[in-house]
């Protein structure tokens, strides 16, 4: 999913999706949990762009037929605490359901990655 686990301020930050078929209706979420719990979401119009707060991807996409491959994210991690572990998680979730973690993802269509961006 990213391109780099120990990253150094100011370096490129890549996040890459590759999302299976399914054929139940789902939402798409994707986000980044900076060390003192501030949330960012990914945007896929943007791939530059974080926004505050949890924002779904997409919303009510009814099945998937074929594997789904994209760049949600590439650019620096500017934040406002921007050094430390972060916490990158993309899911899928019945759609309608608002994710309180990583155990609202359908099974299966979750991934997380920790990040540490060194100053």
């Amino acid at each position: 999913m990213v391109n780099c686990n120990n990253l150094d301020a100011g370096d490129l930050l890549t996040v890459d999706v590759t999302v299976q078929p399914i054929s139940q209706p789902f939402d798409a979420y994707g986000v980044v949990i900076t060390q003192n719990q501030q949330i960012y979401s990914f945007s896929l119009t943007d791939t530059n762009a974080l926004y505050p707060g949890v924002r779904p991807l997409i919303k009510g996409v009814p099945f998937l037929p074929s594997v789904f491959s994209r760049r949600l994210y590439q650019g620096t991690l500017v934040l406002p605490v921007t050094y430390g572990m972060q916490q990158i998680i993309v899911g899928l979730v019945p759609a309608g359901t608002q994710p309180v973690g990583t155990q609202s993802a359908i099974p299966c269509y979750v991934d997380q990655e920790s990040v540490t961006v060194n100053p």
